[in-house]
Order: structure tokens, then C-alpha cells, then sequence
């Protein structure tokens, strides 16, 4: 008992011999503007605002207490909801930290020259942004925030419409575009390596060409986008490997009534590809395509659904094309089966088309004569390369002549 009692002696001894630190430094409030501050070695970091001074329209001075105003801390006016409308930095301001003014009501913000350090989400909500024309570290393209290189994302206003991604990004990465309901169009650039997890979900793009020098595009990057219905493959691009699409799921449907077509679903495992691309309606494929890895498009016979392919190549240069690494085409094997049994439609090169082929089969028959007369009466409409087909003979009308031909060919 006494070398217990000796133990927790020396114990209490060491503690109380102990550095005691300040739990946190001092904040202040400053009279003139309302501002809660903190002093920081030799400049003033802006903690926010205190509530018994807010106004919808804030000046932040340059200095305070006779130090420079410099910083603005994480979260300082997050979630203002709609009382902040307008803010004014001082052009002593270099650093404005995480979720600064995250959903605080800002429409608009300005960045001044010497600010060269802005935090994730630090003016998330915001519909314009302008930079000063000699700041050193951004610049703004299109009303989108880049660093001065437009190597990176900094700030994309959810009022963009429309991207053309410069072909200095090399990688988008995860949630970018997330919720940016307005986003019609994409444009992404070659070069691009990388797009990452729920990249373009929530958004309104209908259509989307990955480059051939995309390696990798990380889980449900297009998920929730009921206007998406085709995803092209560039040209050049050889091989889709099982970790270049790990879409767990792809709401990009749409049913015959123009709703959108697909429902939540949870998994416990990400296979890759297009394992799980419930809605998927139509896929590109390029004519370099040399592999499919195993089971990019693999689906379980319960959610199985098929879906159409167009092969910029002939039928026999699909025959070729290697599927999960080292299985031909021809084999119905190896967790593809989906892509195996899919509706595949046939583009080659003009001087490859086949006169009639309205269906893109790769073979002329009856079917073609079925769709072309249902495109003369108005029943459906046809592709260009369709179009291209159809034109039998060749005088760039598609008319009753062109049917007649067909179906004396057929005949024949």
C-alpha cells in the first residue's frame, strides 16, 4: 500500500511539473466592424462575426490593434443561409481557410491580388468569381477558379452551364462537379489521366467522350445524371481495363416516356467496369479497341439488361478485339456477358459502309427494310450514320426510291 500510495505521489508530482497551455488563444471582438479576430505572432486572423454587430454587408479592414488582417479561419462565416450578400477582402488578405464562407448567401465574390491560399469549399454556393489581374496564384477561365497554371480546380460556381476542361488538367478530381445540377456539357481534354469518385454525379450532361489517355475514373462518377444516355470511348484508346470504369452504378437512363430510368442500390463490392450500369442505354467504342478486361461490363443474370454498342470498325475487326485480357470475342465467358450479348452496331469507315445496312448489323435484311420504311412514315428517326445507309442510292435524299431499291436488292 505505501509504494501504491509513494507511486501516485510521484505521479501527481510530474504532472503538476508540467507545461499548462491555453486550451485556445483569445478572441476578440472589434468594435468598428463586428469581427471576432485573434492575434496570431504578427498578423490578424479573422474568426468570424460576432452576432450582436452582423450585417449583410461586410468590410473586412486592413488592419486591426495596428496588425495586418491577413487570414481568414476555416468555417468563419459558413452557413450564413441567405444574411450574407456581399463581402470586401483588404488587400492585406493572403490566405482564406477551409469552408470560409461555405453556403454563407455570397452570389459573388472578388479575389484580391495578395490572396494566395483558399481553402477546399471555401466560397462553395458562390454564382460568378473574378480574380485581380495581378494576383500570382489564380486565374479564372470561363467563371471557373484555377490555380495560376490551370493545372487544378479551385472554385466551380454552380450557376456553369457548360466545360471545356483546358488540356492542362490532367485530373478531376472526386466530387468536382458533384451536385452542379446546371452542367449540361462537358468537354474533357486529352492528356486527361484520371476522373475521380462522383466526379459528374448530380449533374445534367447528356453525353460524354473519355479521352483515349484515360487510365482511370473512380466509383459512381456518373451516377444520379438522368439526361446521360451515350458514353464514347475516344479513338486510340486500346485497352479498357476492369479499373478504368469502377461505376458502381449509372443512372442515365431515360424511358420511353423520357423519365429517368434507374433505382439506388447498394453493393458490396466494386467489380469494375460497367458491372452494375443498371440504365446504361448506349456505349462507343472506338476501332483501336484491342482488350476488355474481366468483367467490365460483367452483370448478374438477375439485374441483366442489354444494352446497345456502336464499334467505330467492322464486324471483323470486333472479332478481334480481346475481352477480359486473353478470351475471344466469340466466347460468352469471363464476366463480360453483358457486353457479349449486347445490340451491337457496326460504324466503319465511309469507304467500308454497306449500301442498305440501315440497322448497322453489318448485314442487309429484312430489318432494314422494316426501319427504313418506319423512318418514311415518320415512325422513328434515323442516326447519321444510319442516314448514310439508307441513302441507297446515293443522290442525299432518303425518299421512297431508296425503299424500292432496297427491297428489289432483297429480292434479288
Amino acid at each position: 500500500m505505501k509504494f501504491k500510495i509513494l507511486s501516485a505521489l510521484l505521479s501527481l508530482g510530474l504532472l503538476c511539473s508540467m507545461p499548462v497551455h491555453a486550451a485556445d488563444e483569445e478572441i476578440k471582438t472589434d468594435i468598428m466592424s463586428g469581427l471576432r479576430y485573434s492575434i496570431q505572432e504578427d498578423h490578424i486572423v479573422i474568426r468570424g462575426m460576432d452576432n450582436r454587430y452582423f450585417q449583410s454587408e461586410i468590410v473586412i479592414p486592413e488592419q486591426i490593434e495596428n496588425l495586418p488582417v491577413t487570414e481568414i479561419n476555416k468555417n468563419a462565416f459558413s452557413y450564413r443561409s441567405a444574411d450574407l450578400t456581399a463581402v470586401t477582402f483588404p488587400d492585406t488578405l493572403e490566405t482564406i481557410g477551409e469552408n470560409a464562407f461555405y453556403y454563407s448567401g455570397l452570389k459573388h465574390i472578388e479575389i484580391p491580388e495578395h490572396v494566395t491560399s483558399i481553402g477546399k469549399g471555401a466560397f462553395m454556393g458562390v454564382d460568378t468569381v473574378t480574380v485581380d489581374e495581378n494576383n500570382p496564384a489564380f486565374t479564372v477561365e470561363n467563371n471557373i477558379l484555377y490555380n495560376k497554371d490551370l493545372t487544378e480546380f479551385v472554385l466551380i460556381p454552380y450557376s456553369v452551364t457548360e466545360v471545356n476542361i483546358p488540356d492542362t488538367i490532367t485530373e478531376i478530381p472526386d466530387r468536382t462537379f458533384d451536385c452542379h445540377k446546371e452542367l449540361t456539357s462537358v468537354t474533357l481534354p486529352e492528356g486527361l489521366i484520371s476522373i475521380g469518385h462522383r466526379a459528374f454525379s448530380q449533374t445534367g450532361i447528356s453525353e460524354i467522350t473519355i479521352p483515349s489517355t484515360v487510365t482511370e475514373i473512380g466509383n459512381q462518377a456518373f451516377e444520379f445524371c438522368p439526361n446521360l444516355t451515350s458514353i464514347t470511348f475516344a479513338e486510340g484508346m486500346k485497352t479498357i481495363p476492369s479499373n478504368l470504369t469502377k461505376i458502381e452504378t449509372i443512372y442515365c437512363g431515360v424511358d420511353e416516356n423520357g423519365n429517368p430510368d434507374g433505382w439506388s442500390e447498394f453493393s458490396y463490392e466494386y467489380y469494375g467496369g460497367f458491372m452494375r450500369s443498371y440504365a446504361l442505354r448506349k456505349i462507343y467504342l472506338p476501332s483501336t479497341l484491342e482488350t476488355v478486361q474481366e468483367s467490365v461490363f460483367g452483370c448478374n443474370e438477375y439485374y441483366y439488361h442489354q444494352f446497345d454498342v456502336f464499334y467505330h470498325g467492322t464486324r471483323e475487326d470486333w472479332q478481334n478485339v480481346m475481352i477480359n485480357s486473353g478470351t475471344s470475342a466469340t466466347l460468352e465467358e469471363g464476366g463480360n456477358q453483358a457486353l457479349l450479348t449486347a445490340n451491337m452496331h457496326f460504324l466503319p469507315s465511309s469507304d467500308a459502309v454497306i449500301d442498305g445496312d440501315v440497322t448497322l448489323d453489318d448485314t442487309v435484311t429484312v430489318a432494314d427494310l422494316v426501319l427504313l420504311k418506319k423512318y418514311l412514315l415518320n415512325q422513328n428517326a434515323l442516326s447519321e450514320y444510319e442516314a448514310i445507309r439508307a441513302d441507297y442510292n446515293h443522290d442525299n435524299v432518303i425518299n421512297i426510291f431508296d425503299w424500292i431499291l432496297l427491297k428489289k436488292n432483297l429480292i434479288s
